[in-house]
């Protein structure tokens, strides 16, 4: 997954549409030195694989998000209130699954789990930390907007 100049993740032609191709290709752009000691860079494609998931995710939310306010004919809907209502709290708890999953990442710094050494390991680490920023800021940046 690449970021933007916006600061948001997007889709390269490499990232996976969907999980269900996952297991043809797996680990083909890994390391196998390097995914053997590494756990969390082992699971890296899972990463990206869910960041991208979760960027549709908040786009389709957007797009929910203006329609409940005005519809083709720019008038307001009837329950654009109730949705504009629900979908606020639904990226309240989406903002703070993003941050707790953040925060997990980060400790992971400070576990026990083996880590191998290596600039690419750091580099995937640090793509997925900054993956989960840009995802938490632009669910936030959305619930404040509408």
């Amino acid at each position: 997954m690449g970021i933007s100049s916006n600061g948001v993740s997007k889709r390269t032609s490499s990232d996976p549409q969907t999980g269900s191709p996952l297991h043809l290709g797996y680990g083909r752009f890994l390391r196998t030195k390097l995914a053997a000691r590494d756990p969390f860079y082992c699971l890296n494609e899972v990463f990206a694989l869910a960041a991208s998931s979760e960027k549709q995710l908040l786009n389709l939310i957007k797009t929910k998000l203006e329609q409940a306010i005005l519809d083709h004919s720019k008038s307001p809907h009837d329950d654009g209130l109730e949705t504009l209502r629900y979908l606020n709290a639904l990226l309240y708890r989406y903002a703070r699954r993003i941050k707790t999953t953040l925060s997990s990442v980060n400790s992971s710094n400070n576990s026990k789990w083996p880590k191998a050494d290596e600039e690419l390991t750091r580099r995937a680490r640090a793509k997925v930390e900054l993956d989960l920023t840009h995802l938490y800021k632009h669910a936030d940046a959305l619930r404040r907007r509408y």
